[in-house]
């Protein structure tokens, strides 16, 4: 399972979040998180090397202003892994919905 986490910190992020929940099934999204090195803010089971075509993947938002532990996880949609690619120090997930 590939875990990728979309919050509601950038307008780019917030309009990923609102496609995902919008798109119809079998339509594949682009998703771009920045990746560099030791500081990404990738998960460790999204790190290009153990990306393979057809994984499973589960998008999820994370509200950073929650009480308590200071985040919550909100699943958003699953999907299946159509392809990952790293330019520019970039990681993008093609991601079918």
């Amino acid at each position: 399972m590939i875990y990728l986490f979309l919050s509601g910190k950038s307008s780019a992020y917030l309009d990923d979040i609102f496609t995902t929940l919008h798109l119809p099934s079998g339509m594949v999204h682009s998703y771009k998180f920045a990746c560099m090195g030791q500081s990404s803010v990738v998960d460790v089971s999204a790190v290009k090397e153990k990306c393979e075509k057809g994984s499973a993947v589960m998008i999820s938002y994370v509200d950073r202003t929650a009480e308590g532990d200071g985040r919550v996880y909100v699943p958003l949609r699953h999907g299946v892994l159509d392809g990952c690619e790293l330019q520019d120090g970039q990681l993008y997930y093609d991601v079918c919905l």
